[in-house]
């Protein structure tokens, strides 16, 4: 039963939970004593230096205290390594939070709307609500970084273009081995979330790595040299002359001045280097998170696999990771922040060649991992987009895979139990619904479920399409092409009104025909921004062209006078209707699709129930 797959799923759910709260209750007691111990010796380390050296044993005092701030460094670095841990769990946490959110349909904690994919002239994405609040998108997308929500969007945007399944069955082949895998998931979530900025842009990084002139040509011999010479002259010659007084005092000042030559003379042409890398440092971090999470799973299915070779690559006779190479790029943009403060940024340069340091480590770090860093970041994001793929399976456990079929007639449309994954389960209504040539015409009167089933079938044969599981408990279909008509409206900075604008629409649906793809149309309230008489026609218009055996579709209409097509073959025209029944407490709604054409209507009904009464 749904019901008893759901409350698994919610079991588990909650063991996750309190393991991760017992988890976290145990690392903060371990914070808490490495606090107090680093605490401790920071303060030994203080009193033996204080106390052998008023007993006059300076040695003594400064290797006792020596020790104790060793012991200091050695807290420090496994409390850093604790609040880490903390911190993962939390996000963990915060994760299985957010899949709770799902399952309720509460989009308030899921704050990626895919807004940014949104385009009205698309297919079929806005009429189907991929994108912008309370989404597809919005419901679906774990992923954090930049390429994963774009692989993610195009995922649910390949129904427009389907030639073959292959793609799809590998998809669905990984999304299978995935979404039973729950720590998997809460794992490279909970590592994305350790940089808000993972889903930026990085193509400044990429654009600097894919540059071909080194800066070490920038740099030079000559120059490195110079600036080494400096550093190292203004150091010894300051040690010499306050130790041995053997340097006169002008000295450092020559080396102190050509260090500050050398440091203007490639400030600007070092700009540009740095703030390519000195912005991605959190970034870096989730990323070689991510990275090694990849790396350790041992996968079966082929895209997986595939997938996670491009997370590899040959430097000399070695094998590289991802996650290494990655680590060391982060150092070195620690090592180049570190440098954005004035003060620090005078001082390092000072006394160190620290810009030459960084710019040629840069320099060594593209040499060895540059070319293949977008590749990686590609694969990290295909693996967040089949993530995202597999929310469908954990959030609706009763539901499955759809199966791809070759039907004879050439296209088919065959679902048991299907629904909108965007209503509620407590609320959405499955309904039977099976086509297997020519147009269901769906009647019935106002808000009784048209649109519903409109957008339903569409969205299912998406995610489909896609590679996940389909809101319904059995769904078979052929490859087709996704077509919409639904959300029309008029444009008047180019000057179109409605119906020209759905003109347009249901053009491309017409040329599409043409062109022998086959295809599934979507058209909801056919030309109802113009009159009775010419609706009417221009639907029969369209029906004739795209009565083909290629092409599948639904309509709905509030025209009852187009339900006389299914007596004539050549529409293909099947009716189904949705009905309401009415009771002292109101009007209700089934939302139960049913054969033939609706006998209720409901308008002047809904008129007075808002106040509207007629004569």
């Amino acid at each position: 039963m749904p019901e008893d797959k759901r409350k698994e799923r919610d079991q588990l759910f909650d063991t996750k939970e309190e393991q991760m709260q017992n988890q976290i209750l145990h690392e903060e007691k371990a914070s808490g004593r490495y606090s107090t111990l680093r605490s401790v010796c920071f303060l030994c380390a203080v009193a033996a230096f204080f106390a052998l050296r008023y007993f006059g044993n300076l040695a003594g005092a400064i290797i006792l205290s020596a020790v104790f701030l060793l012991l200091f460094v050695f807290f420090v670095v496994r409390h850093r390594f604790v609040l880490k841990r903390i911190q993962i769990l939390q996000n963990r946490l915060l994760v299985l939070s957010e899949y709770r959110a799902r399952t309720q349909n509460d989009f308030t904690l899921l704050q990626d709307t895919g807004s940014d994919f949104i385009s009205v002239d698309h297919d079929f994405s806005s009429d189907l609500d991929l994108f912008g609040a309370r989404s597809l998108f919005n419901l679906l997308s774990t992923a954090k970084t930049w390429y994963g929500r774009r692989i993610f969007a195009e995922y649910l945007l390949s129904g427009s273009q389907i030639t073959d399944v292959r793609s799809c069955l590998r998809r669905q082949e990984a999304v299978k081995e995935i979404s039973g895998n729950i720590d998997y998931l809460l794992d490279l979530q909970a590592a994305g979330k350790r940089s808000r900025r993972a889903a930026e842009d990085p193509s400044k990084l990429l654009s600097y790595i894919r540059y071909r002139d080194d800066a070490k040509s920038e740099i030079g011999a000559l120059y490195t040299a110079f600036s080494v010479l400096s550093s190292a002259g203004f150091l010894l010659s300051i040690v010499a002359g306050f130790f041995l007084s053997i340097i006169p005092a002008y000295v450092p000042g020559i080396f102190l001045i050509t260090q500050l030559l050398l440091m203007a003379g490639k400030y600007a042409a070092f700009k540009p280097i740095f703030s390519s890398v000195s912005l991605y440092s959190a970034q870096l971090r989730a990323y070689e998170d991510m990275f090694r999470i990849e790396e350790g799973m041992s996968y079966s299915a082929s895209l997986l696999r595939e997938n996670q070779k491009n997370l590899k690559h040959q430097n000399g006779e070695q094998i590289v990771p991802a996650s290494a190479s990655i680590r060391s790029l982060h150092r070195i943009s620690v090592a180049v922040q570190s440098r954005s403060q004035p003060i620090l940024f005078f001082l390092l340069n000072l006394f160190l060649p620290y810009d030459v340091f960084c710019v040629r480590s840069l320099v060594r770090w593209k040499k060895s991992y540059g070319a293949v860093l977008e590749s990686a970041l590609q694969a990290l994001g295909t693996s967040e987009a089949l993530m995202s793929l597999a929310t469908m399976s954990v959030l609706y456990p009763e539901c499955n895979f759809p199966e791809f079929v070759e039907d004879p007639h050439g296209v088919c449309f065959e679902a048991h139990g299907i629904g909108h994954p965007l209503i509620p389960a407590d609320r959405r209504i499955a309904n039977d619904f099976a086509i297997r040539s020519g147009v269901a015409l769906i009647t019935g009167s106002n808000m009784s479920g048209k649109t519903t089933l409109l957008r339903t079938v569409g969205i299912n044969a998406v995610l489909a399409y896609a590679g996940s599981v389909c809101c319904a408990a059995d769904l078979q279909l052929t490859p087709m092409n996704i077509l919409t008509s639904m959300r029309i409206a008029d444009n008047l900075g180019e000057g179109l009104s409605t119906f020209y604008a759905e003109l347009i629409r249901i053009g491309r649906m017409v040329e599409r025909a043409k062109e022998g793809e086959p295809c599934l149309f979507l058209i909801d309230e056919i030309f109802r921004g113009t009159n009775s008489r010419d609706r009417t026609d221009g639907a029969k218009i369209v029906l004739q062209n795209l009565s083909k055996d290629y092409i599948i579709g639904l309509m709905s209409t509030h025209d009852y006078e187009l339900c006389s097509l299914e007596d004539i073959d050549a529409f293909r025209v099947r009716n189904y209707h949705f009905s309401e029944n009415y009771d002292a407490d109101g009007i209700h709604f089934d939302y139960r699709l049913k054969p033939g054409i609706s006998k209720t209507t409901n308008a002047r009904y809904l008129m007075r129930l808002i106040g509207i009464d007629y004569a």
